[in-house]
């Protein structure tokens, strides 16, 4: 048979047949190391250019692009520490349009790719090829400085419930220079300049900088692609199956 049909039917097959498929079984394995798996933190099977990265970073300081930063939704203490939005309402604007870390994946009309991610395309790169530029919320450079801290808390509430959402590119980690993670192994993030990971948003933490160097990490809140979906699943099952 050779028959016609409308182009609103031959459009949807197109869509559903070639779309990307996350099974029941894998979109439930997901959801469990996401909300229920009480994982501390969780490093995905996906690593960068570190080295291109940290040139990068040098064009961003060079342009002035970092803002001294604190929380506006808890009263955690820091000492230099420095931020700079590569997503969001302006570079040296690097503060959550949101009220709290749990609206992060919401879309805010208020944020664009900013002079910041215009001085990293390798790094966009990373972005694109790891998350999808299309399906990141809100994403920001974090700077410690030298002798810098950031005081014990947590990203959310106890009461909330065990929550994995940010997604970290570790890119500038001096020896010296360590985020203490409560349930990690011997109470450390694994944070090796390269790595991409995750950590429980519950977990307290504490970063210090006892280092000569800044330490530099980059952070993302994304929509779940199904690419994510198997480069978290894939990750789980290799450290934890």
């Amino acid at each position: 048979m050779n028959y016609t049909f409308p182009e609103s039917v031959n459009s949807f097959i197109q869509q559903v047949t070639t779309q990307p498929v996350v099974n029941q079984h894998d979109e439930a394995l997901f959801n469990f190391i996401l909300n229920g798996s009480q994982l501390p933190y969780l490093v995905l099977n996906k690593t960068f250019d570190a080295a291109r990265v940290k040139l990068e970073l040098k064009a961003v300081e060079d342009n002035n692009l970092f803002v001294r930063y604190y929380q506006k939704y808890d009263s955690t203490n820091t000492k230099d520490w420095y931020a700079s939005a590569l997503y969001g309402v302006s570079a040296t604007n690097p503060w959550n349009a949101h009220s709290q870390v749990t609206d992060s994946h919401k879309q805010s009309a208020e944020y664009d790719w900013t002079e910041t991610a215009h001085n990293m395309p390798y790094f966009m790169s990373v972005l694109e090829e790891v998350l999808g530029l299309d399906n990141i919320s809100r994403s920001l450079i974090f700077k410690l400085d030298p002798g810098g801290y950031v005081e014990p808390h947590r990203d959310i509430p106890l009461e909330e419930g065990h929550k994995i959402m940010q997604v970290s590119f570790h890119a500038q980690w001096p020896k010296g220079a360590t985020w203490y993670l409560e349930g990690a192994e011997d109470g450390v993030f694994p944070t090796d300049e390269g790595t991409i990971a995750m950590h429980s948003s519950i977990a307290k933490h504490t970063i210090i900088n006892d280092s000569n160097e800044p330490r530099y990490f980059i952070w993302a809140f994304n929509k779940h692609t199904t690419k994510f979906k198997q480069l978290v699943i894939s990750s789980y099952l290799a450290q934890y199956a």
